[in-house]
């Protein structure tokens, strides 16, 4: 499954690139997070890096593994969030500048293929409705923000 989608922001790409990866201000922006687990112990600064985060999903709190596997400095951010019992799924946020104050994030959400056939008719059924809901409100969240101005 891959959902996409873009964000016309306006706002520096280098000031945007600092105030996603922060992982701290996640939830603040991020729809359906609750926390950062153990924010202390997490890391979002190199591959390798892990971030543990809570989500409230479909009335259940889910807990995510945010593993990071590329950064290209102000271009790509790519991790894969994992939770038991669904599938991996890959988030690929793209900065691409307009001009000096505007920036389209340019995001894109792939699942890994499910192994049983429960969790295939889930993927299938019910989970593309959920991510794209959760991506638009993510990214509408960020534009609301970038338009008040960011919180510190």
């Amino acid at each position: 499954m891959r959902i996409d989608n873009k964000r016309e922001l306006a706002i520096s790409t280098k000031a945007l690139w600092d105030y996603m990866l922060d992982y701290r201000q996640w939830p603040l922006w991020f729809a359906d997070m609750i926390e950062i687990v153990e924010p202390e112990t997490g890391s979002f600064e190199k591959p390798g890096d892990i971030v543990r985060t809570a989500h409230k999903v479909l009335g259940r709190r889910l807990e995510y593994v945010c593993e990071v596997k590329e950064l290209k400095e102000h271009e790509l951010a790519h991790f894969v969030a994992e939770t038991r019992g669904l599938p991996a799924v890959h988030h690929y946020w793209r900065f691409l500048p307009r001009d000096e104050d505007a920036t389209t994030l340019d995001v894109t959400f792939e699942t890994e293929p499910t192994e049983n056939f429960f969790g295939t008719v889930i993927d299938r059924a019910l989970m593309p409705s959920v991510y794209t809901r959760f991506l638009a409100r993510s990214l509408e969240n960020l534009e609301a923000l970038t338009k008040a101005g960011l919180p510190a």
